[in-house]
């Protein structure tokens, strides 16, 4: 046990938080439900807390901003784009096919 626990002194703390979500969670998050009432009850309990967590989130502690809500949509933007344009590629192949077989079919042998 740490010796400043022992003689009642605060501790520092840092809790990390899965970064996909803020703490508290606007919507469904149980994790970081879970993280955001253990990190405020040690910061109401006098400890020096560190919360490394989403930019969107809010506490009582002292907050690390480890990525920014922002980054996480374009990352998930530019994914759906990315697949978009695989399908895209994919139709544009099948149509380069069929129009192949077309025009070899009305070439003389």
């Amino acid at each position: 046990m740490n010796s400043a626990h022992v003689r009642g002194e605060p501790l520092r703390i840092a809790v990390v938080s899965p970064l996909y979500e803020s703490v508290p969670p606007r919507l469904y998050g149980g994790t970081e439900r879970v993280v955001s009432f253990l990190t405020e009850e040690l910061v109401r309990m006098g400890h020096d807390v560190t919360l490394f967590a989403s930019a969107d989130s809010r506490t009582a502690a002292r907050l690390d901003l480890v990525l920014v809500r922002e980054l996480v949509d374009q990352l998930v933007g530019a994914r759906q784009r990315i697949l978009l344009a695989c399908e895209a590629l994919d139709e544009a192949r099948a149509a380069a096919e069929e129009l192949r077989e077309l025009v070899d079919a009305q070439l003389p042998r």
